[in-house]
C-alpha cells in the first residue's frame, strides 16, 4: 500500500510545479471537494479551464453528437 504524503511533502511537490500545472492541481482538488457532481448538461466551462480546446472545437463536437443522436436505428 502506498504511503500518504505529509503536508510538507505535498507542498514541496506542489511548489515544483509550474503555474499551469498548479492550476490543474487546484482545479482537480476543487472537483474532489465538490459536494456532488451536478448535471451540468453541456456546460463545458470547467473543462475549458483545463483544456486547450476553445468554444468552436466543442461546438463541432456537440454538433456531431447531435447528428449521431438523431440517427434512426432500423428495427428488425
Amino acid at each position: 500500500m502506498q504511503q500518504i504524503m505529509t503536508r510538507e511533502q505535498l507542498w514541496e511537490q506542489f511548489g515544483k510545479l509550474n503555474l499551469s500545472q498548479q492550476q490543474k492541481v487546484a482545479a482537480f482538488i476543487e472537483s474532489i471537494l465538490a459536494p456532488e457532481m451536478r448535471n451540468t448538461g453541456r456546460d463545458k466551462r470547467s473543462l475549458l479551464t483545463l483544456s486547450v480546446w476553445n468554444e468552436e472545437d466543442i461546438a463541432q463536437i456537440q454538433d456531431a453528437q447531435d447528428r449521431i443522436n438523431a440517427w434512426r436505428v432500423p428495427v428488425s
